[in-house]
Protein backbone atom coordinates (compact mmCIF):
# COMPACT_ATOMS: atom_id res chain seq x y z
CA UNK A 1 0.00 0.00 0.00
CA UNK A 2 2.78 1.97 0.98
CA UNK A 3 4.46 1.49 -1.95
CA UNK A 4 1.92 2.01 -4.41
CA UNK A 5 1.72 5.54 -2.41
CA UNK A 6 5.18 6.57 -2.60
CA UNK A 7 5.18 4.98 -6.72
CA UNK A 8 2.50 7.14 -7.67
CA UNK A 9 3.52 10.36 -5.90
CA UNK A 10 6.96 9.82 -7.62
CA UNK A 11 5.26 9.26 -11.16
CA UNK A 12 2.90 12.67 -10.54
CA UNK A 13 6.29 14.62 -9.87
CA UNK A 14 8.00 13.84 -13.10
CA UNK A 15 6.01 16.21 -15.39
CA UNK A 16 3.43 18.03 -13.16
CA UNK A 17 1.26 20.54 -13.93
CA UNK A 18 2.83 23.71 -15.30
CA UNK A 19 5.94 22.64 -15.45
CA UNK A 20 8.98 24.64 -16.55
CA UNK A 21 12.79 23.15 -16.52
CA UNK A 22 14.81 24.86 -14.21
CA UNK A 23 18.25 25.66 -14.99
CA UNK A 24 20.62 23.54 -13.52
CA UNK A 25 22.45 24.99 -10.69
CA UNK A 26 26.60 25.54 -10.49
CA UNK A 27 27.75 22.98 -8.42
CA UNK A 28 28.33 23.60 -4.73
CA UNK A 29 28.45 21.50 -1.69
CA UNK A 30 25.49 22.88 -0.59
CA UNK A 31 23.92 21.27 -3.96
CA UNK A 32 25.54 18.53 -4.31
CA UNK A 33 24.85 17.09 -0.87
CA UNK A 34 20.69 17.44 -0.39
CA UNK A 35 20.68 15.52 2.53
CA UNK A 36 22.19 18.81 4.89
CA UNK A 37 18.96 21.52 6.05
CA UNK A 38 21.17 24.53 7.10
CA UNK A 39 19.04 26.60 10.15
CA UNK A 40 17.86 29.56 8.66
CA UNK A 41 17.28 32.47 10.41
CA UNK A 42 14.84 34.14 8.58
CA UNK A 43 12.48 31.98 10.15
CA UNK A 44 11.22 32.11 14.03
CA UNK A 45 11.24 28.98 14.67
CA UNK A 46 15.01 28.48 13.75
CA UNK A 47 15.60 31.80 15.43
CA UNK A 48 13.67 30.63 18.82
CA UNK A 49 15.76 27.16 19.15
CA UNK A 50 18.92 28.30 18.39
CA UNK A 51 18.51 31.01 20.79
CA UNK A 52 17.36 27.88 23.28
CA UNK A 53 20.80 26.01 22.33
CA UNK A 54 22.79 29.17 23.59
CA UNK A 55 20.65 29.98 26.28
CA UNK A 56 21.19 26.10 27.10
CA UNK A 57 24.55 25.60 27.02
CA UNK A 58 25.26 29.27 28.96
CA UNK A 59 23.02 28.00 31.68
CA UNK A 60 24.46 24.52 31.94
CA UNK A 61 27.99 25.50 31.99
CA UNK A 62 27.40 28.85 34.45
CA UNK A 63 25.70 26.13 36.77
CA UNK A 64 28.46 23.57 36.62
CA UNK A 65 31.23 26.34 37.22
CA UNK A 66 29.65 27.21 40.24
CA UNK A 67 29.68 23.62 41.72
CA UNK A 68 33.09 24.03 41.58
CA UNK A 69 33.41 21.82 37.87
CA UNK A 70 36.88 22.93 36.04
CA UNK A 71 35.25 25.75 33.39
CA UNK A 72 36.50 23.75 30.35
CA UNK A 73 34.75 20.54 31.41
CA UNK A 74 31.27 22.83 32.16
CA UNK A 75 31.83 24.04 28.59
CA UNK A 76 31.89 20.37 27.39
CA UNK A 77 28.84 19.47 28.97
CA UNK A 78 26.77 22.48 28.01
CA UNK A 79 27.94 21.89 24.92
CA UNK A 80 26.82 18.19 24.87
CA UNK A 81 22.76 19.30 26.03
CA UNK A 82 22.60 22.28 23.75
CA UNK A 83 23.55 19.22 21.16
CA UNK A 84 21.16 17.09 22.57
CA UNK A 85 18.65 19.96 22.18
CA UNK A 86 19.34 20.36 18.61
CA UNK A 87 18.95 17.19 17.80
CA UNK A 88 15.82 16.21 19.19
CA UNK A 89 14.32 19.22 17.61
CA UNK A 90 15.93 18.81 14.27
CA UNK A 91 14.46 14.74 14.64
CA UNK A 92 11.39 16.24 15.59
CA UNK A 93 11.00 18.08 12.48
CA UNK A 94 10.89 14.83 10.39
CA UNK A 95 8.69 13.20 12.62
CA UNK A 96 6.10 15.80 12.70
CA UNK A 97 6.74 17.70 9.89
CA UNK A 98 3.63 19.60 9.60
CA UNK A 99 3.74 21.19 13.83
CA UNK A 100 7.23 23.05 14.51
CA UNK A 101 5.71 23.10 18.48
CA UNK A 102 6.44 19.08 18.31
CA UNK A 103 10.01 19.88 17.49
CA UNK A 104 10.02 22.11 20.42
CA UNK A 105 8.64 19.60 22.60
CA UNK A 106 11.25 16.76 21.03
CA UNK A 107 13.87 19.36 21.99
CA UNK A 108 12.91 19.36 25.10
CA UNK A 109 12.29 15.72 25.18
CA UNK A 110 15.78 15.16 24.29
CA UNK A 111 17.63 17.62 26.68
CA UNK A 112 16.06 16.00 29.72
CA UNK A 113 17.28 12.52 28.44
CA UNK A 114 20.49 13.64 28.09
CA UNK A 115 20.45 15.16 31.54
CA UNK A 116 19.09 11.81 33.12
CA UNK A 117 20.63 9.12 31.02
CA UNK A 118 23.75 11.15 29.50
CA UNK A 119 24.98 12.19 26.18
CA UNK A 120 23.20 10.62 23.22
CA UNK A 121 25.08 8.93 20.82
CA UNK A 122 25.56 12.56 18.11
CA UNK A 123 26.81 10.78 15.08
CA UNK A 124 23.84 7.98 15.44
CA UNK A 125 21.12 10.38 15.93
CA UNK A 126 22.92 12.30 13.11
CA UNK A 127 22.96 9.11 10.98
CA UNK A 128 19.41 8.61 11.44
CA UNK A 129 18.27 12.26 10.94
CA UNK A 130 19.94 12.12 7.54
CA UNK A 131 18.30 8.27 6.73
CA UNK A 132 14.43 9.87 7.57
CA UNK A 133 15.18 12.95 5.05
CA UNK A 134 16.42 10.94 2.76
CA UNK A 135 13.14 8.49 2.83
CA UNK A 136 10.44 11.03 3.31
CA UNK A 137 12.09 13.49 0.71
CA UNK A 138 12.27 16.71 2.19
CA UNK A 139 15.05 17.51 0.70
CA UNK A 140 12.95 18.03 -2.16
CA UNK A 141 15.42 16.48 -4.59
CA UNK A 142 16.65 12.91 -5.50
CA UNK A 143 19.99 11.95 -3.44
CA UNK A 144 22.78 12.15 -5.43
CA UNK A 145 26.32 10.26 -5.38
CA UNK A 146 27.41 12.15 -2.35
CA UNK A 147 24.21 11.59 -0.66
CA UNK A 148 24.99 7.81 -0.99
CA UNK A 149 28.28 8.12 -0.12
CA UNK A 150 27.72 9.92 3.04
CA UNK A 151 24.88 7.88 4.14
CA UNK A 152 26.38 4.09 3.36
CA UNK A 153 30.07 5.62 4.55
CA UNK A 154 28.41 6.48 8.03
CA UNK A 155 26.29 3.10 8.22
CA UNK A 156 29.07 1.40 7.57
CA UNK A 157 31.55 3.09 10.22
CA UNK A 158 28.57 2.84 12.78
CA UNK A 159 27.89 -0.55 12.13
CA UNK A 160 31.71 -1.39 12.96
CA UNK A 161 32.10 1.34 15.71
CA UNK A 162 28.51 0.61 17.37
CA UNK A 163 26.73 -2.05 16.64
CA UNK A 164 26.03 -4.41 13.16
CA UNK A 165 22.15 -3.38 13.42
CA UNK A 166 22.83 0.29 12.28
CA UNK A 167 24.43 -1.73 8.52
CA UNK A 168 21.06 -3.42 8.83
CA UNK A 169 18.85 -0.70 9.01
CA UNK A 170 21.36 1.11 6.16
CA UNK A 171 19.52 -1.72 4.16
CA UNK A 172 15.92 -0.27 3.70
CA UNK A 173 17.36 3.31 3.39
CA UNK A 174 19.35 2.46 0.63
CA UNK A 175 16.76 0.93 -0.71
CA UNK A 176 14.30 3.97 -0.31
CA UNK A 177 16.62 6.49 -1.57
CA UNK A 178 16.76 5.76 -4.91
CA UNK A 179 13.27 6.79 -6.56
CA UNK A 180 11.35 5.31 -9.61
CA UNK A 181 13.97 6.57 -11.90
CA UNK A 182 16.70 4.59 -10.27
CA UNK A 183 17.94 1.13 -11.34
CA UNK A 184 15.75 -1.02 -9.29
CA UNK A 185 19.13 -3.78 -9.64
CA UNK A 186 21.33 -1.01 -8.13
CA UNK A 187 18.71 -0.73 -4.70
CA UNK A 188 18.05 -4.53 -4.50
CA UNK A 189 21.87 -4.77 -4.80
CA UNK A 190 22.41 -2.16 -2.34
CA UNK A 191 20.03 -3.05 -0.02
CA UNK A 192 21.07 -6.77 0.08
CA UNK A 193 24.72 -6.27 0.26
CA UNK A 194 24.58 -3.94 3.05
CA UNK A 195 22.46 -7.37 5.18
CA UNK A 196 25.44 -9.26 3.80
CA UNK A 197 27.56 -6.73 5.47
CA UNK A 198 25.33 -6.78 8.79
CA UNK A 199 25.66 -10.62 8.63
CA UNK A 200 29.47 -10.71 8.71
CA UNK A 201 30.14 -8.00 11.16
CA UNK A 202 27.50 -9.84 13.28
CA UNK A 203 29.88 -12.85 13.27
CA UNK A 204 32.96 -11.37 13.09
CA UNK A 205 32.58 -9.38 16.26
CA UNK A 206 29.62 -11.49 18.50
CA UNK A 207 27.75 -8.13 19.10
CA UNK A 208 24.03 -9.66 20.35
CA UNK A 209 20.38 -8.64 20.37
CA UNK A 210 19.35 -8.47 24.27
CA UNK A 211 16.04 -9.22 23.60
CA UNK A 212 14.92 -9.98 27.37
CA UNK A 213 15.18 -6.60 27.85
CA UNK A 214 11.62 -6.22 26.58
CA UNK A 215 11.09 -6.92 30.76
CA UNK A 216 13.06 -4.28 31.59
CA UNK A 217 12.17 -0.35 31.86
CA UNK A 218 14.93 0.34 28.82
CA UNK A 219 12.75 -2.46 26.48
CA UNK A 220 9.00 -1.48 27.93
CA UNK A 221 10.38 2.42 26.89
CA UNK A 222 11.37 1.11 23.36
CA UNK A 223 8.89 -0.91 22.65
CA UNK A 224 6.71 2.09 23.77
CA UNK A 225 8.25 4.26 21.20
CA UNK A 226 7.74 1.63 18.28
CA UNK A 227 3.99 1.34 19.13
CA UNK A 228 4.37 5.28 19.07
CA UNK A 229 5.75 5.09 15.91
CA UNK A 230 2.92 3.35 13.92
CA UNK A 231 0.45 5.12 15.50
CA UNK A 232 1.82 7.81 14.54
CA UNK A 233 2.36 7.01 10.80
CA UNK A 234 -1.20 5.69 10.99
CA UNK A 235 -2.48 9.00 12.02
CA UNK A 236 -0.55 10.94 8.88
CA UNK A 237 -3.73 11.35 6.74
CA UNK A 238 -2.97 14.58 5.13
CA UNK A 239 0.78 16.35 4.57
CA UNK A 240 0.75 19.97 3.71
CA UNK A 241 4.86 20.29 3.70
CA UNK A 242 6.71 20.97 1.31
CA UNK A 243 10.58 19.88 0.30
CA UNK A 244 12.86 22.16 0.48
CA UNK A 245 13.78 22.98 -3.37
CA UNK A 246 10.83 21.65 -5.41
CA UNK A 247 8.47 23.77 -3.18
CA UNK A 248 6.36 20.50 -3.49
CA UNK A 249 4.13 18.49 -0.97
CA UNK A 250 5.52 15.79 0.76
CA UNK A 251 4.61 12.18 -0.13
CA UNK A 252 2.59 10.85 2.60
CA UNK A 253 3.41 7.07 1.97
CA UNK A 254 7.28 7.97 2.17
CA UNK A 255 6.74 10.37 6.30
CA UNK A 256 4.97 7.36 7.66
CA UNK A 257 7.57 4.96 6.43
CA UNK A 258 10.28 7.03 7.75
CA UNK A 259 8.37 7.12 11.26
CA UNK A 260 8.14 3.57 11.16
CA UNK A 261 11.55 2.92 9.95
CA UNK A 262 12.81 5.48 12.82
CA UNK A 263 10.15 3.77 15.65
CA UNK A 264 11.55 0.08 15.12
CA UNK A 265 14.81 1.77 14.84
CA UNK A 266 14.78 2.52 17.79
CA UNK A 267 13.18 -0.52 19.44
CA UNK A 268 16.19 -2.54 17.68
CA UNK A 269 19.04 -0.30 18.74
CA UNK A 270 17.85 -0.10 22.39
CA UNK A 271 17.56 -3.80 22.56
CA UNK A 272 21.78 -4.57 20.98
CA UNK A 273 24.29 -5.22 23.18
CA UNK A 274 26.17 -1.79 24.28
CA UNK A 275 23.97 0.74 22.64
CA UNK A 276 20.85 1.39 24.78
CA UNK A 277 18.34 3.75 25.05
CA UNK A 278 20.60 6.52 26.05
CA UNK A 279 22.37 6.73 22.61
CA UNK A 280 18.88 6.97 21.02
CA UNK A 281 17.25 9.74 23.37
CA UNK A 282 16.64 11.88 20.53
CA UNK A 283 14.93 10.07 18.18
CA UNK A 284 12.89 8.71 20.50
CA UNK A 285 11.71 12.18 22.14
CA UNK A 286 11.14 12.85 18.35
CA UNK A 287 9.11 10.05 17.94
CA UNK A 288 6.95 10.88 21.47
CA UNK A 289 6.44 14.15 21.18
CA UNK A 290 4.89 13.22 17.45
CA UNK A 291 2.46 10.54 18.83
CA UNK A 292 1.31 13.23 21.88
CA UNK A 293 1.05 16.15 19.78
CA UNK A 294 -0.63 14.64 17.61
CA UNK A 295 -3.42 12.99 20.61
CA UNK A 296 -3.65 16.38 22.10
CA UNK A 297 -5.14 18.31 18.52
CA UNK A 298 -7.59 15.13 17.95
CA UNK A 299 -9.04 15.73 21.92
CA UNK A 300 -8.92 19.14 20.88
CA UNK A 301 -10.65 19.01 17.64
CA UNK A 302 -13.25 16.70 19.14
CA UNK A 303 -13.83 18.98 22.03
CA UNK A 304 -17.61 20.12 22.71
CA UNK A 305 -17.61 23.84 21.97
CA UNK A 306 -20.44 26.04 23.89
CA UNK A 307 -23.02 27.38 22.31
CA UNK A 308 -23.06 31.26 22.19
CA UNK A 309 -26.39 32.84 22.76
Amino acid sequence: MLLREVEEQTVLRRQPRGHVTAQRRPWSPATAFSLGRPIDLRYPTNVSVVVLALLCLTAGAVTLIIQDVPWVEAIREGTLWAGALLLGWALGRETDPDHPLSAFAAAAGSLVGSWLLGPPGFLLSLWMLLAMRAINGSPGATPGALDLVVLAGASLWLAVSVHWLVAALGSPVIWWVGSARRSARLRWGGSVLFLLVAAAIATFRGLRLDLWRWEEPEGIAAISVAMLALVSAWAYRQIRSIGDRDQRPLCRGRVRVALVWAGFGCLLLTMADGVGLRVVTPIAAAIGSAAVGRAARVCWERMPRGRKG
